[in-house]
Parts: C-alpha cells; structure tokens; sequence
C-alpha cells in the first residue's frame, strides 16, 4: 500500500459509494465524467493506483487517468502526473491533491447515473466511498436481491400489465416488441 495515498499499488479496485445503494463510480467514455451506477463488472466501474504517476487510472483504458476538471466535474485525461490527476484516498474521501476537493455524488441524490463532481468536503454522506479491490468484491449468485427484486441467475419474463399481458422479447442485442 502506498501509505501517503491511500491505495495498493496497481491493484484493479472499485470505488464504491456510501450512500444507501452502494453505487460504483463509472467512468463514461465519450462524455468524460463520473456518475455512480449498480455495479455492473464493467471495466468502466475498474481503477488501480499507478504508483510512477500517483494517479488512479482506468483499467479499460491504461493511458488515461482520472481529474478534477476546472468546472468541478471528475472526468479524465491523457496521464501527467500532474497535480489535477493526482487524488489520495483517505478516512474515505477521495480528494484532490491540487484543489483539495472531495468527489461528491452531486445534490446528495443516490440515483442511477448521478453525476460525481469534486466539491469542497463538508462530512455529508454523499462524500464518502470505499474502495473495494476487484479480487475481494462478493456479486450475489444466488437468492433473491432485494434492491432489485430479482433472482440471481434466474430466468424470468417482463409481461405487461395491460389487458394483452404482452410480454417483451430480446432477440441478439435488439428489443423486440
């Protein structure tokens, strides 16, 4: 571990938030910038520390590292190791060495695809994360989930409601109606 920064020296990790849902932190492509999402295994929700650069980076794409933009959004960037890149975890925060701000799931909303933006730390809930290293993450393969009322690994059916009680159908990567 790399004690002044908080994180083991490249080792995929998550950064998942403390708000009641547990969100991961996801890294969109070619809008470059941070909301929170269900995990998902993604390699866009997968970070590792590069101890040579002291910025997180993405698994997906090794070239690019994680900054604090000018407009207080987290997005990312060709790697520089410069001061924007560079964040330390610590006592749960995620914070930017350079402005000292703190990711926070924008307004506290602890919604699908809520925006992470760097915010001047102020204890709230919506500030705090954990980071959980991809070979100690536990995905539920069996029993009911209940944040989503589904079985794991289990077939099921999405039948209307309506008076037809139509059901939907994927054929490939298509909806069919």
């Amino acid at each position: 571990m790399s004690p002044k920064w908080g994180f083991i020296v490249e080792r995929p990790f998550y950064i998942v938030s403390e708000l009641k849902q547990n969100r991961h932190f996801t890294q969109l492509g070619s809008d470059k910038f941070g909301i929170i999402k269900t995990p998902n295994g993604n390699n866009s929700q997968k970070f590792y520390f590069d101890q040579k650069t002291r910025t997180i980076r993405m698994v997906r794409s090794t070239g690019y590292s994680l900054e604090a933009k000018g407009n207080n959004d987290v997005g990312y960037g060709s790697s520089r190791a410069v001061p924007q890149q560079q964040f330390k975890y610590e006592k749960g925060y995620i914070i930017n060495v350079k402005t000292n701000k703190a990711f926070d799931v924008s307004g506290g909303k602890d919604v699908e695809a809520q925006k992470v933006i760097m915010w001047n730390k102020h204890n709230g809930a919506n500030q705090r994360w954990r980071i959980v290293y991809v070979d100690q993450f536990k995905e539920q393969t069996k029993g009911l989930i209940e944040d989503f009322g589904f079985f794991a690994n289990k077939p099921f059916y999405i039948r209307s409601r309506l008076p037809m009680k139509r059901m939907a159908e994927c054929q490939g990567n298509h909806l069919v109606r």
